[in-house]
């Protein structure tokens, strides 16, 4: 998983890593590499076809992760041990549930 986090962004050597794996409900499984030594953070998602690179928003709870302003993608919102992937449809401003109920099941 580091390889294809360095294969996306232009990392220093001494990067601070911290892989962790997600068991969804619908039996999706979603590897989640958090950046911690940059502002904002960062986190790359991968799982089920899945690949996204996502910087942290404030959040009133948790920890909040959101792709390009003003577009379509994804949100990642964990709070302690559990994380939900949302889609926001950009043109409405909705956010649906893409994949629910994940719980951290170990590191990566």
């Amino acid at each position: 998983m580091a390889a294809v986090l360095a294969a996306l962004l232009p990392l220093p050597a001494a990067a601070a890593t911290s892989e962790v794996r997600y068991l969804c409900d619908d039996g999706t499984e979603i590897a989640a590499i958090y950046l911690t030594d940059r502002a904002p953070g960062l986190v790359v998602l991968t799982g089920d076809g899945l690949m996204a690179a996502l910087e942290a928003v404030p959040a009133a709870s948790g920890a909040r992760y959101e792709g390009v302003p003003g577009k379509s993608g994804y949100v990642w919102w964990s709070r302690g041990a559990a994380a939900t992937l949302y889609w926001v449809d950009a043109e409405t401003g909705i956010e649906e549930p893409f994949v629910e109920d994940c719980a951290r099941a170990g590191p990566g």
